[in-house]
């Protein structure tokens, strides 16, 4: 079973998800809405997180701004 926990840096809210996919960006529908000063350089589909293989994936959704994984920039649609 794919269970992901991420807290935020600043202010310390946790988020837990229990899917083996969590969409990120700035729009509503999605598992991990980015808002507030941090929005500004979020897309509103950015990225995602998926669970494969027993290991948690990162892929870049073609971001305005790109992904960074461990100061490396992702290429868009690379896991």
């Amino acid at each position: 079973m794919a269970y992901l926990r991420l807290k935020e840096l600043k202010g310390g809210a946790v988020h837990e998800f229990t899917t083996g996919l969590v969409r990120i960006g700035r729009d509503a529908g999605l598992e991990l809405t980015i808002t507030g000063d941090a929005a500004r350089v979020v897309s509103s589909h950015h990225a995602h997180l998926a669970w494969r293989d027993g290991h948690w994936w990162v892929e870049d959704l073609g971001s305005t701004n790109g992904t960074s994984l461990d100061h490396q920039r992702l290429a868009p649609g690379t896991a």
